[in-house]
């Protein structure tokens, strides 16, 4: 999987936990907080970020 991939599929996943977070009756803070951290703090996600930070997949196109 390409780093942009990579770090869609984390955002995709964090949308569904905030929705699932949002959705009636699993109002859980804590548990919605520490999905996201576990998702965030997966490596594959940070060296893809990492990567992509340095520059070493978004490029400027004109």
């Amino acid at each position: 999987m390409r780093d942009e991939e990579t770090v869609a599929r984390a955002v995709l996943d964090i949308e569904l936990i905030l929705a699932n977070y949002l959705h009636p009756g699993t109002h859980d803070p804590d548990r919605a907080i520490e999905e996201i951290i576990e998702m965030l703090d997966r490596r594959s996600v940070i060296a893809a970020a990492e990567r992509l930070a340095a520059g070493h997949g978004l490029r400027v196109v004109k």
